[in-house]
């Protein structure tokens, strides 16, 4: 679709990707369209639920990158249905049932995910790179609160898989892509709504405002968008509570007395 342009959001898993996403799209307003990169996992029916549960997602090996391309492609040339795909976290198998839309209604697509870097080619189609950082300690917390309460797994075995996958993967293959030419950066020790995206809120306006020059000057048309420390140690007292029925934990602070902000947009030379 002509016009259409691509944000892509990555960091740690727990870093807060998903929130960022969310006050984007509260900017941009109804026609943003978000993508999650977790829909693109390799599709692997004939292994046994056994071997896909023991199976590393934290390497670039566990995404179909051209099916994502393919419908970065789609999207881009305005093919009137786009479908993409979903995926189930229970059973690590994509569903059969697809989302379709309409490239014509959107504006903006963001697309979320902590490999997103990773991928010479998805780089190349990205309008704008957005790398969330946050402590690994304080990413850890978030991500056993977001597995075992919407994901519907077992704590320890969150535990385990960050150990075992999840960490090395970050140092390997996700902290790298933070540095990369042009990318800007969100520094999220912080309680999730309290991100500051003043940085990415003023790219994000000098990105679409030149789209919009271009549609007025063509069309004559105009287009409006519409500290407490929380240590790793007391996961085993707060996540006892919650499995006791104790409402959802608001998102952790940040660990230390004086959470740290900081905004940086690494040069593209």
């Amino acid at each position: 679709m002509p016009g259409l342009k691509f944000i892509g959001i990555a960091g740690a898993s727990g870093s807060g990707k998903g929130e960022v996403s969310k006050k984007i799209e509260e900017k941009l307003g109804a026609r943003c369209l978000t993508i999650s990169m977790d829909w693109f996992y390799k599709h692997f029916p004939e292994k046994s639920e056994k071997e896909r549960a023991a199976a590393n997602y934290d390497i670039p090996d566990s995404l179909d990158w051209n099916l994502l391309l393919e419908k970065i492609s789609e999207l881009k040339a305005g093919k009137e249905l786009v479908e993409l795909p979903g995926y189930e976290f229970a059973t690590h198998l994509r569903k059969d049932v697809t989302t379709k839309v309409n490239p014509a209604d959107y504006d903006t697509v963001i697309i979320d995910g902590i490999l997103l870097f990773t991928n010479a080619d998805v780089l190349k189609e990205l309008d704008l790179k957005v790398y969330v950082h946050a402590d690994q300690e304080l990413c850890l917390v978030r991500r056993v609160f977001r597995d075992v309460e919407e994901r519907g797994r077992d704590a320890l075995d969150v535990l385990n898989q960050y150990l075992k996958y999840v960490r090395p993967a970050f140092y390997q293959y996700i902290l790298p892509t933070r540095t990369l030419p042009g990318v800007i950066e969100v520094s999220n020790n912080l309680r999730l709504e309290d991100i500051i995206m003043t940085n990415v809120f003023e790219a994000i306006d000098n990105l679409l405002n030149v789209a919009v020059n271009v549609i007025v000057a063509a069309a004559a048309s105009t287009v409006t968008y519409a500290s407490p420390r929380s240590p790793v140690a007391n996961l085993t007292t707060s996540y006892g509570k919650f499995r006791n029925g104790t409402p959802s934990p608001t998102p952790v602070p940040a660990c230390g007395d004086t959470p740290e902000i900081s905004v940086r947009k690494n040069s593209h030379s």
